[in-house]
């Protein structure tokens, strides 16, 4: 099943048309699709050089190093931002003055994801470091 570069090509057209449209098996086709992926790259490369270069890269497994620190810290650190500082300024902004521009009323997300993604991965590099690898390094010396 994996060697075949048929089925690939067969998810990633599934996932890319599961993002693009809307129907009632949507989250289990993108379920399987994510499934399969995984399994594949843990199984042998992919035939899509591009997402080879792409898993390989080196920033691309820095976060996967990592990411356990983004997973923990993300919701957090968006709850604190949004709740503290983004919604009180973004919902005093008069939008309908600004004439056929008011539709940025609805594009916050795209100011702020960048920044919420920068700092969780930021406070997940320092947690990486300072908290969890002492950590690791305390297990490998008492149970060895």
């Amino acid at each position: 099943l994996f060697e075949n570069p048929l089925w690939e090509w067969v998810v990633v057209a599934g996932l890319i048309a599961s993002l693009l449209t809307t129907y009632e098996l949507k989250y289990i086709v993108l379920a399987f699709c994510s499934l399969f992926l995984v399994l594949k790259s843990t199984h042998s490369d992919f035939d899509f050089k591009f997402l080879n270069r792409i898993l390989t890269n080196k920033w691309a497994l820095y976060v996967g190093t990592i990411s356990y620190g983004i997973y923990i810290f993300h919701l957090p650190i968006g709850y604190f931002l949004t709740t503290k500082f983004v919604s009180p300024w973004w919902y005093s902004v008069d939008f309908d003055s600004l004439g056929a521009f008011s539709f940025v009323r609805y594009c916050l997300w795209v100011a702020i994801l960048p920044v919420y993604a920068l700092l969780s991965i930021g406070v997940a590099t320092l947690s990486s470091r300072y908290v969890e690898k002492p950590i690791l390094t305390l297990k490998d010396k008492f149970f060895k």
